[in-house]
C-alpha cells in the first residue's frame, strides 16, 4: 500500500516538473536495448572498462550509467556504482529522474540524501518512531517536531549539556 502511494506521488511530481534522486532495489526492472531485466542481473554483465570514475566528497566510485525506460518511468538515469575498481563489491543503484544531471552531480546529491536516510532509519528503530502512524498535515508537523526535540535532547545529553535535576515537564 505505502509503495503504491509513494509511486503515485513520484509520478505526480514528475508530471509537475519535479525530480528525485534516490536508491532503488536490485529487482527494479530496466530495458537496456529493449531487453526486460532487473538492474541487479544487468549489473553482473558490466565490465570495469565500461565504467567511469566519479569522485565526490573525496570518495571514488566506478559508475555505469543507464539512461532509459524503467517499468513505471519512461526515461530516467540509473547509476550502478561500485567502490572497487574491479567491481568485486556489491553495487549500489541510484536513480535520478532528471536525465540532464551528470554522474558526479547525481552522486553528490545522493551522498547528502544518504545522511538523511540514515538519520531517518535511526529515528525509526532506536527511537521507536516506526510505530507512529499519521494521516493529517498537522500530525506530520507534530511528528517531526517530536523527532527534532527528541534528537536535540539526545545530542545535548551526549554532550553533557543537560542538567537533569532542573528538567520540568510542561503541561499543555
Amino acid at each position: 500500500m505505502i509503495h503504491g502511494i509513494l509511486q503515485q506521488s513520484l509520478l505526480h511530481g514528475l508530471i509537475n516538473g519535479c525530480h528525485t534522486i534516490g536508491r532503488i532495489k536490485s529487482n527494479r526492472v530496466i530495458y537496456p536495448p529493449g531487453i526486460k531485466t532487473n538492474v541487479g542481473k544487468f549489473s553482473s554483465y558490466i565490465k570495469s572498462n565500461e565504467t567511469s570514475v566519479v569522485t565526490a566528497s573525496n570518495n571514488k566510485y566506478y559508475v555505469y550509467r543507464y539512461e532509459g525506460k524503467l517499468n513505471d518511468i519512461e526515461n530516467a538515469v540509473v547509476l550502478i556504482s561500485w567502490n572497487k575498481q574491479n567491481l568485486s563489491d556489491k553495487p549500489s543503484f541510484i536513480i535520478s529522474t532528471d536525465v540532464s544531471l551528470d554522474n558526479k552531480t547525481i552522486i553528490s546529491y545522493y551522498e547528502k540524501r544518504w545522511d538523511i536516510e540514515v538519520s531517518y532509519r535511526y529515528h525509526k528503530t532506536a527511537l521507536g518512531f516506526d510505530e507512529f502512524q499519521i494521516q493529517s498535515l498537522e500530525s506530520i508537523h507534530r511528528y517531526w517536531s517530536i523527532i527534532f526535540l527528541t534528537y536535540t535532547f539526545l545530542e545535548l545529553s551526549e554532550l553533557n549539556m543537560v542538567n537533569y535535576t532542573n528538567l520540568k515537564i510542561l503541561e499543555m
